[in-house]
């Protein structure tokens, strides 16, 4: 079930690079961090086009892809990861790891920002964009620096993005002030044109999650066939928030749910919080309307049970919304989420009140907001988070769910 924290020794080469100016210089020389002179604000302003493709295959010929360069793309293999090694045109080059194991998200930032914290002083971090790309949820995060050297105090900027995708995860970065858009752009169009053997899932839907239209989260769902075996329904999902002094505290959750003719079969939840492991816990059914909950909470041994008629996930819940009426206005289910209340399920009401595409939804105390597409399928979710709101947007969607 262990899930959490992992591509940990992976990520070490990449660490080492960026503490090393992003070009395995030493820290302040460049192309690494910015001097402190009149023109810095200019320089974090910048935007360039971006270069024509460059097709290149990963030399064991697990992926081919294009890549926005000037120069040839440059392979390095290391253990359990691919290096890349292209330029925008800027000073930096751009560098993306490809591995051969899934990642975290969440953890993979973390680490490697973490490892740069001996080195130098971070002003700002935040996510700036998710998008998706190839299927796979993309991650943006801008991280400006200061950094002490024999020059005197002088400013970075770094750009990183990650993508958890089935097929070689990438992590990819620019230690350059400015070009926020121009390495969005470039990484977007280098993920999209990836090639791979894998299998494609039966249905996909990504989620995102903002405050203020700043965006912090995703929600991945993806419905696997498995030989011989009931279809399994996998979420990954991660959150980023900024915090004071150059903080990010992150998220990094995995549920998988296999049904059967009869409902849940079993769910599997593993979730992550900066780092630390919050639970591991199993969920399944023994019996009509029954079921039982044992694992780790906070690393402690935990176990429940409890009887639910209604138990549902997220798949069902939409094709349950789907099919409320003006007649017929208003559901009740229940849904099993450990990081609301890990020894029983949450109740579940919801309500459309007429004919148009809103409805409402009470998840525990939480009262939400949906809006839903011409297919009746949920496409937009808003919260009541204090004084503002939290939104959930569907931005991406492949196949039937049915």
């Amino acid at each position: 079930m262990q899930r959490a924290l992992r591509q940990v020794l992976p990520l070490l080469p990449i660490a080492f690079a960026l503490a090393c100016g992003g070009s395995h210089t030493a820290p302040g020389t460049s192309p690494g961090p910015s001097s402190s002179s009149a023109g810095t604000e200019d320089e974090f302003g910048r935007e360039k086009e971006l270069p024509a493709g460059v097709p290149a295959q990963a030399p064991d010929g697990s992926f081919r892809a294009t890549f926005p360069s000037t120069i040839p793309v440059e392979f390095v293999s290391g253990r359990g990861h691919l290096q890349a090694h292209f330029s925008l045109g800027t000073a930096a080059k751009t560098r993306c790891f490809f591995y051969q194991d899934a990642m975290d998200a969440g953890q993979a930032i973390r680490t490697v920002l973490e490892s740069m914290r001996s080195k130098v002083r971070f002003q700002t971090v935040r996510p700036y964009r998710i998008v998706v790309s190839g299927g796979a949820p993309v991650v943006f995060v801008d991280a400006r620096y200061e950094l002490e050297s024999a020059e005197g105090n002088q400013r970075g900027g770094l750009k990183l993005a990650v993508s958890p995708r089935a097929e070689a995860p990438a992590l990819c970065f620019l230690d350059e002030a400015g070009y926020l858009e121009t390495f969005a752009g470039a990484i977007t169009s280098l993920l999209a044109s990836i090639e791979t053997n894998g299998k494609q899932p039966l249905y996909s839907e990504l989620w995102t999650i903002s405050r203020e239209a700043t965006p912090f989260g995703f929600r991945w769902l993806r419905v696997m066939d498995r030989e011989d075996e009931p279809r399994a329904a996998v979420t990954l999902s991660a959150q980023f928030l900024p915090g004071p002094d150059g903080e990010l505290s992150t998220t990094d959750a995995l549920e998988v749910v296999v049904r059967d003719t009869k409902g849940i079969k079993t769910a599997t939840f593993v979730a992550s919080e900066s780092g630390t492991v919050r639970h591991e816990l199993e969920l399944r059914r023994t019996a009509k309307g029954k079921y039982q909950v044992s694992g780790k909470l906070g690393g402690e041994e935990f176990k429940a049970s409890f009887k639910d008629s209604r138990l549902t996930d997220e798949l069902e819940l939409g094709k349950l919304i789907a099919q409320t009426t003006a007649e017929r206005p208003e559901l009740k289910a229940s849904l099993y989420r450990p990081a609301l209340d890990p020894a029983h399920p949450t109740p579940l009401v919801v309500t459309r009140a007429q004919a148009g595409p809103e409805i409402a939804l009470r998840r525990g105390a939480a009262e939400l907001t949906g809006t839903l597409d011409e297919k009746g399928q949920l496409k937009r979710l808003v919260e009541k988070d204090g004084p503002g709101e939290l939104l959930m947007e569907r931005i991406d969607q492949v196949g039937s769910p049915e």
